[in-house]
């Protein structure tokens, strides 16, 4: 008795700190394809051009507070390299969103608008939202 109620107690901490550390990662990053916080953000941004894009798909293990169950959660993580005049800035995202892994008409070559700031690199999409990507150290 006291070894099951021992293990019931060790997976439900395992399962809250999932939790908390799913929780704590995703508040601290900006959703890819959201609009930033920026509110001048048309006069910031800078011609780039695509030159490489990887992109694979993984996923996690999410502990549902609301039913006490686990759901597994595909992701699609995309590095993007874009070269602003005479550098070369590659950032990463993570996103469930199919379409946006990568988005479509997203190739090689390809001009796109950017801004970079804060860690961050922000690329401008088709529809005019921005697309936040982590920049890579």
């Amino acid at each position: 008795m006291r070894s099951s109620l021992s293990c019931w107690l060790f997976s439900s901490f395992l399962m809250l700190l999932l939790f908390t550390l799913s929780a704590t990662s995703m508040t601290d990053q900006v959703r890819p394809g959201t609009p930033s916080n920026n509110q001048n953000s048309a006069s910031n941004y800078e011609a780039g051009t695509i030159i490489a894009i990887q992109s694979h798909q993984t996923g996690k293990a999410v502990y549902q507070l609301h039913n006490s169950s686990m759901q597994w959660v595909t992701q699609f993580v995309v590095r993007v390299s874009v070269q602003v005049k005479n550098t070369v800035y590659t950032g990463e995202y993570t996103t469930q969103d199919q379409s946006l892994a990568p988005p479509h008409g997203w190739e090689n070559n390809r001009p796109i608008e950017v801004k970079i700031g804060r860690g961050k690199m922000f690329l401008r999409l088709a529809a005019g939202d921005e697309l936040v990507a982590d920049l890579s150290r």
